[in-house]
């Protein structure tokens, strides 16, 4: 008997471990094309990236961990009812429940090992991820910027760029609204460019060759262009 549930163990193990890798080097390559653009493109360092991608896997195994056991189990079961061992064991009087104990075993401790990562794993993955991307961003504040979309990471500002160049922004737009029913206020500049602050963890947009339409307090349908 415990030569069979080793066996069955044995059985089960293998394509668990094949399927976790297969299933999180696919949810991983999905990644892969963004992280290769902030290491060649935008000149993020290794060391960040490498955070990025490691604060990641703890995200990525709630999902796989799960899909790996089910592919696991249907992989190896289906291999031993396929080659009629399972037959052979039911003939021989043995009661297969016992010999699949082990399995339902191995479930309960990838159910608990899960809950202690939603609990308390995934939450400081979150966290550091949110971290690191500051931390590149006040670095390099341009790699964690997308041009053609709308930005409002920062507080009180919606910024849209329409081209970067390297650390230079081409086209920028930046609407403050001003609240409800009131005109947003709006600067338009040519060119600009953010210069990092790293010892205060902030940075600053440097604008060049602009103007900046600010509504009237009196009359909020009228502006003043100021260049």
């Amino acid at each position: 008997m415990k030569i069979l549930r080793n066996y069955f163990l044995k059985e089960f193990i293998g394509p668990l471990f094949l399927a976790l890798g297969v299933l999180t080097f696919v949810m991983i390559l999905g990644n892969l094309i963004k992280i290769a653009d902030l290491v060649i493109n935008k000149g993020v360092n290794i060391y960040s990236v490498t955070k990025l991608l490691l604060f990641m896997m703890p995200y990525l195994l709630t999902y796989t961990l799960p899909i790996a056991a089910l592919t696991a189990v249907l992989l190896s079961l289906g291999r031993l009812s396929s080659d009629n061992e399972i037959v052979a064991i039911r003939a021989s009087g043995i009661n297969l429940f016992s010999l699949i104990l082990p399995l339902l075993i191995v479930g309960l401790i990838l159910s608990l090992v899960l809950v202690v990562f939603n609990d308390r794993v995934i939450p400081y993955a979150h966290y550091a991820t949110r971290r690191t991307i500051i931390e590149i961003g006040v670095k390099n504040p341009t790699a964690v910027l997308e041009p053609g979309i709308f930005i409002n990471s920062f507080e009180k500002y919606i910024l849209f760029i329409y081209r970067i160049d390297q650390n230079r922004l081409i086209n920028v737009r930046i609407y403050e609204p001003q609240g409800p029913d009131k005109p947003a206020r709006t600067i338009v500049a040519k060119r600009g460019e953010f210069i990092a602050v790293p010892e205060k963890n902030m940075i600053k947009l440097k604008l060049m060759d602009g103007t900046s339409d600010e509504p009237d307090p009196n009359n909020p349908t009228n502006f003043y262009k100021l260049n």
